[in-house]
């Protein structure tokens, strides 16, 4: 069964694959717009009786939205193809598990117009965003609790300070993304074609730029660290197979 967060607490799992508040407001965007993420919440705030000048379908839409007691399902609201055409267009987190989002109303004939709407209670499908977080090129944390391995010793009624020392947090193995071998074979064209950097010629961080200048084109985000941390396995590499020796500290 679905496993349905609030925003707040997915934005927080998302924290923890490297995924900055922007960052992850903008897989979330990517993934509204393409119909892939299952998003509750109630609207708080629209124009409704300006946006009824030009648009009265949407705008009876919105007022039907405001009558909910309770959130309900606004994916067709964020993204909605049909009749009654809208798109988001931008899409930010709010603490306290809102979005603030700039719809653009109509097919994309003019009167061009967009408005900002706010939702609050948003709740998401979290199983529907682990993918497309790692995708982004950072880690996610798909589990719903941490497993726990209890103590072999302890029964029932010994379940104190003795259980508790006998248990452990099982660690998921970390997993490289699946765009860093495609990154690497970049890297090394790179190396072949340039040599390896030497100390102090400022090649690496020119090697480092490049790396991350490929990902950003095809929609992939990587910390600087993690780059630069791929980019001196990658120069050592190369240095193995000219018989060179490691560089790089």
């Amino acid at each position: 069964m679905a496993r349905w967060i609030t925003l707040d607490e997915a934005r927080f799992r998302a924290s923890k694959g490297g995924a900055a508040v922007a960052q992850f407001a903008d897989i979330l965007k990517r993934t509204v717009q393409g119909h892939r993420v299952g998003i509750t919440a109630i609207l708080e705030d629209a124009p409704i009786e300006r946006v009824r000048e030009h648009w009265p379908a949407h705008a009876a839409r919105m007022e039907m939205m405001r009558t909910w007691h309770a959130p309900g399902h606004v994916e067709e609201f964020l993204n909605d193809t049909g009749v009654v055409a809208q798109i988001t267009t931008s899409l930010n987190i709010e603490p306290g598990d809102k979005l603030r989002v700039m719809i653009m109303w109509g097919s994309g004939a003019p009167p061009w117009e967009g408005d900002t709407c706010v939702l609050s209670q948003v709740r998401v499908r979290w199983p529907d965003l682990p993918a497309e977080i790692e995708a982004a090129g950072f880690g996610a944390d798909e589990s719903e609790d941490h497993a726990e391995v209890g103590s072999l010793g302890a029964n029932k009624s010994g379940a104190g300070d003795a259980a508790r020392r006998n248990t452990h947090i099982v660690a998921r193995p970390s997993r490289e993304k699946p765009f860093w071998p495609a990154a690497r074979e970049v890297a090394q064209d790179w190396l072949i074609q340039n040599g390896c950097p030497e100390p102090g010629d400022g090649e690496q961080t020119a090697l480092e730029q490049h790396v991350a200048i490929w990902l950003d084109n095809r929609g992939h985000a990587a910390r600087e660290s993690t780059v630069r941390g791929h980019v001196k396995r990658w120069i050592d590499e190369r240095h193995a197979e000219l018989d060179e020796g490691p560089w790089g500290s």
